[in-house]
C-alpha cells in the first residue's frame, strides 16, 4: 500500500481510521463534501455554458435579422425607383418607411416570419414644386432567402404628369 496524504494539510496520514493525525479532517465526510462541491461546480459550469450558447445564438440571429432587413429594404427601394422611372417621374425619397418582422397572430404560420415594407414615395413633378404626393406601398415577404412581392404599387393618378 502506498503512503496516503491528507488532502487539506498535505501531511502524511498517520491517524486511526478516517481522521488525519495532523489537522483532524474526516476523510469520509470530506470526501462526500468534496464530491458534492465538485458536482455543484459542474452544474454551475454547465449552466454557464448553456447560457453562453443561448446568448450566442440570439446574437447570431439578431445580426442575421439586420442583414435580411437591409436586403429587403434594398429590394423595395430598387422596385420603387423602377416604378417611378416607368411612370416618367423622378424618384425623390422614401416617406414613412416601415419594416417589421411580423408574425401573423390569428392565422397559422406558413413561414417563420414575414417582412412587411410599406411606405410612400414622393413623386416630383418636372417643375419641382412638390405640391402633390402620390402614395403607394408594397410588401416584401422573406421566405428561405427569396423575396415574393405582393400588393403591387398603384398610383392614384397616372396622368398627373401629362396634365402639367
Amino acid at each position: 500500500m502506498g503512503i496516503n496524504y491528507c488532502k487539506y494539510c498535505g501531511e502524511q496520514r498517520v491517524g486511526k481510521g478516517n481522521f488525519c493525525a495532523n489537522c483532524g479532517a474526516s476523510f469520509t465526510k470530506a470526501t462526500s463534501q468534496n464530491s458534492f462541491l465538485s458536482m455543484f461546480q459542474n452544474k454551475n459550469r454547465n449552466i454557464i455554458i448553456i447560457l453562453v450558447l443561448v446568448i450566442g445564438a440570439y446574437v447570431i440571429f439578431d445580426f442575421n435579422k439586420e442583414d435580411r432587413e437591409a436586403e429587403a429594404l434594398a429590394v423595395a427601394q430598387e422596385f420603387f425607383e423602377s416604378e417611378c422611372m416607368e411612370r416618367g417621374c423622378e424618384f425623390d425619397s422614401f416617406y414613412d418607411i416601415e419594416m417589421k418582422l411580423k408574425q401573423k397572430e390569428d392565422q397559422e404560420l406558413e413561414q417563420p416570419g414575414e417582412y412587411r415594407i410599406s411606405g410612400g414615395v414622393v413623386l416630383n413633378d418636372p417643375e419641382g414644386d412638390m405640391q402633390e404626393y402620390y402614395w403607394f406601398g408594397m410588401n416584401v415577404e422573406f421566405y428561405e432567402g427569396e423575396y415574393a412581392r405582393a400588393g403591387w404599387p398603384s398610383i392614384e393618378s397616372d396622368d398627373y404628369y401629362d396634365e402639367r
